[in-house]
Formats: structure tokens, C-alpha cells, sequence
């Protein structure tokens, strides 16, 4: 999946595969750990040599971080020009069959290329993360650490225990006024809102503490199901195709991973 998503990607951009300066790959079950499925993909579209490739695995908040590093490391090292941020993974399997919450997920791959460019006005205004580890209870996975699922080879032992959660909406919307305010940014000029996509009663609850328009905050996860990482620039692609929101827009992103780490993202897309 992977595979085939940055060559959609890298043909939409008009590059090549031998024009990617860097690879992260984005995945909490990723299909290899030796060598690294960054790697793996590496080899497979055919990328120079001199790329720097890594895994990266924050859970639902790992895209929009490696957007975040990757956004200023461009900034800060000249010669790397073209960066490939891939997140794929089967998302489906990671639950109990026999529990409601591992059938919102879906299995998919999600590819998007940063690159430095004079054309438009594409750019991070500013972001936020915060990590709230004080309640690490109820989510874990595997459920007695890698070592002890190796040791005795049960299935069940790699499921995710995926219990209801708070997302913290009441946080998330007065997060997103600091940095509006922080930025001299009035929340009327945003043109959308693209969040996690796990859930559409924190997507309307965080809407309305933030009291803006239905139409401005988007929703694509009854179409896909919950992509996980990628879930915030699903949307965002399903906006753009719909003529939603354009290049140039300002836009605010906001995901969480297992409910405990928050990114938010204010950015001209």
C-alpha cells in the first residue's frame, strides 16, 4: 500500500522517486521492523542513495508531527528539497474481533510530499503539542509489552485495548483560540478545520465550543473509516477534490494519539 500510495503521490507532483531527499514512514504495525519499512520502501521506488529514511510511530498523531519536524528541518538544512511522509499500516487487525471499536478503522495508505518551493504561499504559521501522560491506564498494547507477547505467542495479546476516552474537547478548542489569538489570527478567516477523524461527537463537540459553521469542519470517516495518522489530510484531500478549500488557505489541523498526545497546526496549505 505503501508503495503504490507515493507513487500516486510523486506522479501528482510531477517527481521522481530519485528526487526524495527524505522518507518518513509513519506506522504503529508496520510490516518490518529489519530493516526499517522506510527503508523497505526506499528500495522499492527506487530512491537515491543519499536519502535519510526513518520510521516514526506516535500513534494517530504521527503525520501531523512529521509534517511539523519535517516543515522545519527543510528550513534549516538547504539541500534537502523534496521529503516523502507516508503513512500505511493494516489498522483493522491491532483490535479484538469481538469488540465494537477495532471495525471503525480502516486499512490504508496515505502519501504526501513537502517541497520547497517559490511558488505560492504554502507555509506553518505556527503549532502546538502537548502530552498529557499523566493517565496512561486502559490503553496499551500490546497489553504486557512486546517481550511477553514474543515469549508466549498469543494472538490476543497483541490486541489494543481501545476502551471509550475523553478527547478532551473543552482543551482541544481552547488550545486552537491560544494560538489563533497567540498569532493574530481571527478564527473567522479559517477556511477549514481538518481534525482526527476517530470520532464525529468530539469532531461537532470541539465545532461547537469553537461555535463555527458546519460547513467549515470536515468529516470523510463515514466514507473511509478511521485511517488513524493520516486521518486529518484525508480529509484535507477530500476537501481540496471537492473545491472546498484551495492552495493558499489557511487552515487549522488538529489529531490526537491514544488520547494523551494533542498536535495542533496553523498553516496556509
Amino acid at each position: 500500500m505503501a508503495v503504490k500510495s507515493s507513487k500516486a503521490c510523486l506522479e501528482k507532483a510531477n517527481l521522481d522517486a530519485k528526487d526524495i531527499d527524505r522518507i518518513v514512514y509513519i506506522a504503529y504495525n508496520p510490516e518490518t521492523f529489519v530493516p526499517p519499512a522506510a527503508i523497505a520502501l526506499h528500495h522499492h521506488l527506487g530512491c537515491k542513495d543519499e536519502v535519510i529514511s526513518k520510521n516514526m510511530n506516535v500513534n494517530c498523531v504521527g503525520m501531523l508531527i512529521a509534517s511539523i519536524e519535517t516543515y522545519y528541518l527543510m528550513q534549516s538544512m538547504k539541500h534537502i528539497k523534496n521529503c516523502l511522509i507516508v503513512q500505511s499500516e493494516y489498522t483493522s487487525v491491532l483490535g479484538d474481533p469481538y469488540q465494537s471499536t477495532p471495525y471503525i478503522f480502516s486499512d490504508s495508505s496515505t502519501a504526501v510530499i513537502l517541497s520547497k518551493s517559490d511558488l505560492g504561499n504554502a507555509r506553518i504559521i505556527d503549532y502546538c503539542v502537548e502530552t498529557h501522560s499523566h493517565d496512561l491506564e486502559g490503553l496499551k498494547g500490546p497489553k504486557h509489552g512486546f517481550t511477553h507477547f514474543i515469549a508466549n505467542k498469543n494472538v490476543e495479546e497483541y490486541y489494543i485495548d481501545m476502551p471509550g476516552g475523553a478527547a478532551e474537547s473543552e482543551f482541544v478548542a481552547q488550545t486552537i483560540k491560544r494560538l489563533l489569538e497567540k498569532n493574530q489570527v481571527d478564527i473567522s478567516d479559517i477556511k477549514g478545520f481538518f481534525f482526527s477523524q476517530c470520532s464525529y461527537t468530539y469532531l461537532t463537540e470541539v465545532r461547537e465550543l469553537l461555535d463555527v459553521a458546519k460547513e467549515k469542519v470536515f468529516y470523510y470517516a463515514d466514507q473511509t473509516g478511521y485511517t488513524g495518522a493520516s486521518s486529518p489530510f484525508v480529509a484535507l484531500e477530500f476537501a481540496m477534490n471537492e473545491g472546498k478549500v484551495k492552495a493558499g488557505d489557511l487552515c487549522m489541523f488538529w489529531t490526537s494519539g491514544a488520547g494523551v498526545e494533542h498536535a495542533f497546526v496553523l498553516m496556509y496549505i
